[in-house]
């Protein structure tokens, strides 16, 4: 074959790192909840969102259970993919 370095026997690279497995969670959770809460806030600020209306206050509350409820899943899922 080539020079000594045949794909069958070069090392893989551990693919269960922290910057493989971690990062994009907090990369996504971290970029996106910031987009996210930026436009909860955005939202107020422009009076769209009024806490006074239980059904406001009640859409928030859906909302922040969502964006939190998924981070949660998608955190077991990564601790389950993982084997921890």
């Amino acid at each position: 074959m080539g020079q000594g370095t045949d794909i069958m026997t070069r090392p893989m690279p551990d693919p269960l790192t922290f910057e493989r497995v971690w990062m994009p969670y907090i990369y996504l959770y971290g970029v996106g909840g910031l987009c996210f809460f930026s436009g909860l806030v955005l939202a107020y600020k422009s009076g769209a969102m009024n806490l006074k209306r239980a059904d406001h206050r009640r859409w928030v509350g859906v909302l922040l259970f969502g964006y939190f409820w998924y981070a949660g899943i998608h955190a077991a899922g990564i601790l389950a993919a993982i084997n921890l």
